[in-house]
């Protein structure tokens, strides 16, 4: 049982006792699990699987190894969303606030505050898209 998945060509999930689990991707095996302290499974990529753990942080675990690749200080209030892409994790939250935080160490790299409700961040190979509920 699980609580959380996320797909795609990197999936993994979340289990009860906040393990996340490195899937195989086409199948439903789990390749590594990692236990963690994780409360929310943000986003992954090639190389991360990003949570938030219990104490409010964002953190990336290495899909290579399962080791905890950095820990950070989360930089927006709110419910989040989030998106993974080359050199990026970006957060969005209920807040109004958009930050990007460099996948490689976690420091955060821009910050926006916007006026509209909750945002939703995707990442494409040309940049970012926030949308933003009612606009």
């Amino acid at each position: 049982m699980v609580r959380d998945v996320l797909g795609g060509r990197h999936p993994v999930a979340l289990d009860p006792a906040g393990a996340v689990l490195f899937l195989n991707p086409g199948s439903v095996t789990v390749r590594r699990r990692v236990p963690s302290e994780a409360s929310a499974l943000l986003a992954a990529d090639a190389d991360h699987a990003y949570v938030l753990d219990g104490a409010g942080r964002v953190a990336a675990l290495q899909r290579d190894g399962g080791g905890l690749g950095w820990r950070a200080r989360r930089p927006t209030a709110g419910a989040l969303g989030a998106a993974a892409g080359p050199g990026l994790l970006v957060l969005a939250s209920t807040t109004w606030e958009v930050a990007a935080l460099s996948a490689a160490d976690g420091r955060t790299l821009w910050r926006h505050t916007g006026d509209a409700g909750s945002h939703r961040p995707a990442l494409s190979a040309h940049g970012v898209v926030v949308a933003a509920a009612g606009r």
